[in-house]
């Protein structure tokens, strides 16, 4: 008797590769960090499927088959594989996103942005901000966003520097302190820095004209 192919082994092994494939963006090239990821991830996924076969099937051998203990075996079997296939659709995601977060790192972040060129009512004005990091925009005309691929605290250290140096003068209010910049006439009301998975971001709360005096 002729041993049977495991259909359905080979079928779930490949859904989970193409989904796999999808959701890391089809890599396709060969000398790229996401194509090998993608292979040792459909390694790693087969390698699974095949042990949770082996088990189930080593535990249906050792009690009497009968057909309420098969549909027991095979609806026990759909839910690992649908727990399993949520839980690496959430790391392939968390990992996708790591991995664009870096590779738009590499290629946008200007190691000479010191100063932000921001237009207000028609004219251009200059905002410090640390080296390496990229304009997001603008919320609500005050909250300046940015990301930056520098450590956290790095980020903290780096705008203390410029807030507390001679471009801005220090206003103590009761709301904190104060930034204003009398070249440009704005103000640096507050600052605030968020930590990502692979890229970080800050942010600075803008005010046009000097804010502490008003």
């Amino acid at each position: 008797m002729k041993k049977k192919w495991p259909i359905l082994e080979i079928g779930i092994s490949v859904l989970l590769i193409v989904i796999t494939f999808a959701i890391m963006n089809y890599p396709i090239n060969i000398t790229s960090l996401e194509f090998w990821l993608f292979i040792m991830l459909a390694f790693f996924e087969c390698i699974v499927v095949v042990l949770i076969s082996k088990l189930i099937k080593k535990k249906r051998k050792k009690k009497k088959i009968d057909k309420k203990y098969l549909e027991h075996v095979n609806q026990t079997k759909l839910i690992i594989i649908f727990v399993l296939s949520i839980i690496l659709v959430i790391v392939l995601s968390i990992i996708r996103n790591i991995l664009v977060d870096v590779s738009r790192a590499k290629n946008i972040y200007p190691e000479d942005s010191e100063d932000f060129a921001y237009y207000v009512d028609e004219q251009t004005i200059l905002i410090p901000i640390p080296s390496y990091s990229v304009y997001l925009g603008t919320s609500w005309g005050e909250l300046m966003q940015f990301n930056s691929p520098k450590n956290a605290n790095q980020l903290k250290e780096e705008i203390e520097n410029i807030l507390n140096s001679d471009t801005f003068i220090k206003y103590e209010t009761e709301f904190g302190d104060y930034y204003y910049n009398s070249e440009y006439d704005y103000t640096i009301t507050g600052y605030d820095v968020y930590e990502g998975l692979a890229i970080n971001s800050f942010n600075y709360v803008f005010c046009n004209g000097n804010c502490a005096e008003m």
